[in-house]
């Protein structure tokens, strides 16, 4: 049987995987312009003290929501310098939310030696490495949207109580300050498929005051900052045209045209999830495949993680504007079915418990040599072409 950890011994364990991804911000901190801007608006926020308004080059900026900036200022001021390794070292903790996310998923659906897997192959996977520690906002979004997914996961469970649906709020809402609308989007569209499920299964909808509570967590956080803005700007309507062009691809700016805006991210999602990839794609397959001929050996991949896969798939695919670091918040729950594969056949095969954790290994250890060598390879990019 696999090994079974305490919580605090996961956690431990799954934090010192997600520190790898610090090498990335000592060899090259800064490799596009978003990173830098990113880091500006903070530095603006911590020099200033003026956090409500976000800021580049003394212009109103306001097409990402500033809780991230929030953050990072605020670690700016404790440290007493606003270098751009410490804009990349907040974001770089806010991420142990999206490094914890499978495992945090895991225990929510009662599979939490697979959740402790898949956050191990999540941290050590490509995305990880190349986006742990940057400044922008992507990987603080995708581990607040994990977080009120498995929120979410046991708000839904007989008899939970109103106020872990309020949590799957409030944490939509903070990723709603984060990055903006796709955050309802993957959490409540994941609430409305699962809820759907549930009442064609039992009979019954999750009650009223769960959805209550979710919509309202929801709103909250970003209607406070709106407040806040209706007061210092006059008026909220730059706010929401910022979303609609980020949504649809400002100026035509990373759309996708024909086949490859539907294909992109079937396409991108194994590419980022290297090296894992190469094992769980083909036995997710596998399995699949086994389900369908009726192998009653196979049990069935927890339904919630697979109905936040689609969801999250679908509205990305759907929305026009594309790019590759959209995609991290669907590798969570997408690691922890790939976990959940793994953890099964471990426990039913007991060559198979031998074989895959040398396997997964060797695989890691290949993974992290070509990181080396290409860290060493990439020299820091200067921050003054952008400041």
């Amino acid at each position: 049987r696999p090994l079974r950890l305490r919580p605090r011994h996961a956690v431990a364990w799954i934090v010192l995987g997600w520190a790898m991804s610090l090498g990335a911000l000592l060899a090259a901190p800064l490799v596009k312009a978003s990173q830098a801007r990113a880091w500006a608006v903070a530095r603006t926020m911590a020099e200033t003290g003026d956090f409500a308004v976000p800021r580049y080059n003394g212009q109103v900026r306001l097409k990402k929501p500033p809780l991230a900036s929030w953050v990072q200022a605020g670690a700016m001021r404790f440290a007493g310098t606003t270098d751009r390794r410490v804009a990349g070292f907040a974001s770089w903790g806010l991420g142990l939310l999206f490094a914890l996310g499978p495992f945090l998923l895991g225990v929510a659906l009662r599979r939490p030696f697979a959740g402790f897997l898949g956050s191990l192959l999540l941290v050590t996977c490509r995305s990880a490495v190349v986006w742990g520690a940057s400044p922008e906002h992507d990987v603080p979004f995708a581990g607040a949207i994990t977080v009120a997914l498995a929120c979410l996961a046991r708000a839904l469970r007989p008899g939970a109580r109103t106020r872990t649906a309020w949590w799957a709020g409030l944490t939509c809402g903070a990723a709603v300050l984060v990055k903006g609308p796709f955050a309802p989007a993957f959490v409540l569209g994941t609430a409305l498929v699962a809820g759907g499920a549930r009442r064609a299964r039992e009979g019954e909808l999750p009650r009223p005051r769960l959805w209550g509570a979710l919509a309202l967590g929801t709103l909250l956080p970003a209607a406070a900052w709106l407040a806040v803005l209706l007061v210092r700007l006059d008026g909220v309507g730059p706010v929401f045209d910022e979303m609609r062009r980020q949504a649809l691809g400002e100026a035509g700016a990373h759309v996708k045209a024909g086949a490859a805006n539907l294909l992109y991210y079937a396409g991108m999602i194994p590419k980022w999830a290297m090296p894992w990839s190469v094992v769980l794609v083909p036995m997710l397959a596998v399995r699949a495949s086994r389900r369908r001929r009726g192998d009653r050996a196979v049990a069935p991949l927890p339904p919630f993680a697979v109905r936040a896969v689609l969801v999250t798939f679908v509205v990305l695919t759907v929305v026009p504007a594309k790019q590759e670091h959209y995609l991290l918040p669907v590798l969570p729950a997408a690691f922890l079915l790939g976990a959940c594969a793994l953890e099964d056949a471990m426990r039913q095969r007991a060559r198979a418990a031998r074989w895959i954790p040398a396997l997964l290994g060797a695989l890691a250890l290949g993974f992290l040599a070509e990181r080396l060598l290409v860290a060493r390879a990439v020299l820091p990019t200067d921050p003054g072409l952008w400041a």
